[in-house]
């Protein structure tokens, strides 16, 4: 599983691929992010809130 934080000044995205096939398991823009998290989005705490998050798809899939 790869997973990726992507930040550029106006968005952030965060992409989860599966390995073996390039399957996309989680795709979810900035405002999806915000709706989600709030503004956690933009704390460093935010990491730990990501890779909590992570590890709780890759056990759902």
């Amino acid at each position: 599983m790869v997973s990726s934080l992507i930040f550029s000044d106006d968005e952030i995205r965060w992409r989860i691929i599966r390995k073996k096939n390039g399957e996309v398991l989680y795709d979810i823009d900035s405002k999806e992010l915000k709706e989600k998290y709030g503004d956690a989005i933009r704390s460093p705490s935010f990491m730990k809130i990501f890779m909590e998050s992570l590890q709780e798809i890759e056990e759902n899939s």
